[in-house]
Order: structure tokens, then sequence, then C-alpha cells
């Protein structure tokens, strides 16, 4: 007797039930699963469960109680794998316990992949913990593959998907800060290279990745080792141009919108057409600051200056002269020690452009 069904009682019939003959329904499968719970399975005959289930001939187990039918032959499907492997006598049990459930090919085909795909799915990751397969891991799991009847697609299949959430996750952790490091990137490769998987990108992920890592190499890299972007101007001797980019320059200007005139006044006749106006008027300036366009033109950031070429007016500040810059998502205002603070709006990457400027600000 196994030790996967245990003994339900049956419910009790209600007063019509038993004046018209019927019992409850429900009461079927759980005479299926006593029965089931009552001897080993290679010892219940098919006339034995007609029996069982014959006064339940209205009732339509197939169509009625499939789910539940094919719940009883997933526990004990649970039961013959409780050692991760299939016996001769567990697969002969089983595929005596299917013809007397009346399953078809395809559900247990169904139900048997669902089950031992966890168990995999299960060893796979105890194995995957540290991120690695051994020898031996590789082994035990291509032995578990066998043992299990599992086909080797889904085991494949199951690999990848956790490989690919490791990989997910190492990724997530390591650009937490907004930055990705060549120490990150080295550690990347060998995690993919202990996997045994090649890493796939979509071009969006692929390009995040590529700024994540120019981030990390503007604000950490050797400034000799910057790229120096082609300039037409002159510079200054030993000075290094890091950043050409295009921009709008701005001003807060102070603007005067309107002018009231309040006061009492009057008028009076003096003669035919001739009046005398009294009283007074007094002049009220309305002003406001308004952010007015200057010019556009190129923007240049050196170790030593920044550097605005209009095509009508240029300026340049020296980075002693610079108190501190507030980034905005389409560009900076640069505060100077004196006179009015230029806002630059960057076309392009004005991301790289404050980073870079920060940069050079902190090491001028």
């Amino acid at each position: 007797m196994t030790q996967v069904f245990k003994v339900k009682p049956l419910e009790e019939r209600t007063f019509f039930q038993k004046l018209f003959g019927k019992h409850p329904p429900e009461n079927a499968l759980i005479e299926l699963n006593n029965l089931l719970a009552s001897k080993p399975i290679l010892e219940i005959s098919f006339e034995e469960l007609s029996q069982s289930l014959a006064k339940y001939k209205k009732l339509n187990l197939v169509e009625e109680l499939r789910s539940e039918i094919m719940q009883l032959y997933k526990c004990y499907l649970e039961h013959c794998l409780r050692d991760k492997a299939f016996s001769e006598k567990d697969i002969e049990e089983l595929q005596h316990l299917k013809k007397l459930l009346n399953l078809s090919d395809r559900e247990v085909e169904i139900l048997h992949e669902n089950v031992v795909s966890e168990i995999y799915r299960e060893s796979l990751k105890e194995a995957l913990a540290d991120n690695r397969l051994d020898e031996q891991e590789h082994a035990f799991l291509e032995k578990l593959q066998q043992d299990l009847l599992l086909p080797k697609r889904i085991a494949e299949r199951i690999y990848a998907e956790l490989s690919h959430d490791i990989l997910a996750n190492f990724i997530s952790r390591a650009i937490q800060d907004g930055r990705l490091s060549p120490d990150e990137d080295a550690e990347f490769e060998m995690l993919c290279k202990n996997l045994g998987v090649a890493p796939k990108f979509d071009a969006h992920t692929k390009a995040q990745l590529d700024r994540l890592r120019l981030y990390w190499y503007i604000e950490n890299a050797d400034l000799s080792q910057l790229p120096n972007p082609f300039v037409n101007i002159k510079l200054q001797k030993n000075e290094r141009c890091y950043l050409k980019s295009q921009a709008e320059w701005y001003e807060l200007r102070t603007v005067t919108k309107r002018i009231n005139y309040a006061g009492l006044s009057g008028r009076m006749r003096i003669a035919k057409g001739i009046y005398y106006r009294v009283g007074t008027i007094a002049p009220q300036r309305v002003t406001s600051e308004e952010l007015t366009y200057i010019d556009s033109g190129n923007l240049y950031l050196t170790d030593k200056r920044v550097i605005f070429m209009g095509s009508k007016r240029n300026f340049t500040i020296r980075m002693g002269r610079i108190l501190a810059f507030t980034p905005y998502s389409d560009g900076i205002e640069i505060e100077k020690d004196a006179g009015r603070n230029p806002i630059l709006k960057i076309n392009n990457d004005n991301d790289i452009c404050c980073l870079m400027f920060s940069r050079l600000l902190r090491e001028a």
C-alpha cells in the first residue's frame, strides 16, 4: 500500500439523494482516491475500478472531473520521482495508472514535462549557486536529465533561462551606480565563460551599456587618455580640448513688459476748445527676467577654458573664474565670479557634456 493517497471519508447523502437513490457527485473522486490508497497500483484492476464507480453512472468522470483526475496522476508521478529517477517499477506503475484513469498520451506527456522540468530546474539552481558549473556538476546534470527522461531540448531551454537570469542580475547590480567599469566588464566576461554562454543584447541595451562605460571612462580615466576632438580654433600652449558640441547661448535679461499710468487726473474748461488738465500721472514699469537667446555656435571644453564660438558673438571663461555650474536635462548654466551667467542649451549628448565639465572643473 502506498503512502501517496490517504483514505478520505465520503460526503453524507442528503435526504433527497437517499430518497431518489443518488450519491453526492464529489464522492466519485473520493472513492477513486480511496481505491488508489487501498492497495498497490498494479493490483488494482479495471473491473474493481468500474465496480467502485458504478453508482455514479450519470456522472461523466472524463469530462467533469478531468483536472482532478490528472492531479491524482501528478501526485503519484511526484511520488515516483522523490529520488529524482524513474525505476522500471515506477514506469510500469505509471503506465497502469494512466490506463486506469483513462488519460491520453498528450495529457501524460504534459504532466511529465511539467513535473520533471521543475525538478531539473531546482537541481540546476543549486548547481549554479556559485555561478559556474564544474565537470562533476555537468556530469550530475546530464545523468539527472537521463534519469528523469527529460528531453534534451527542454533541459537546454531551462539552462538558457537560468543562465540569462544570472547574467541579467549581474548587470542589474553592476549598473546600480549608473556606471560600468572595466573591472565589472571583466567580471561579466568571466561569468559568461564559467557558464559557457555568449551574452546576447539587443541594440538598445547594448547602446545603454556602452553609454555607462563612457560615463565611467570620463569620470575615472587619465585625462591624457581621453579622446581629443578635432577643433579649428587656436588653443593656448599646453591647452587640450576634450569636448566640442553644438550649443545655443542664452542669458537671463531684464525685460520691461508694459508701463502703467496711475493717479487722479481731471480737466477744466478754460475757453471753448481749451482745457487744463490737473492731477498727477505716476509711471510704473513692470519688469521681469526672461531667458533671452543670444547666439548659436560651437562649445569647446578644455582643461583651461570654456569657449563659445557663435555666428555673431563669442565668449571665453577661464576655469578659475567659474564658481559652479548647474546641469539641466538639455543644457548647463555656468556661474561666474562676475557678469551674467551664460546658459547653454546643448543640442546633443548633454549628459556627456555635464560629466566632462564636472571633471575638468574639478581638476582645473
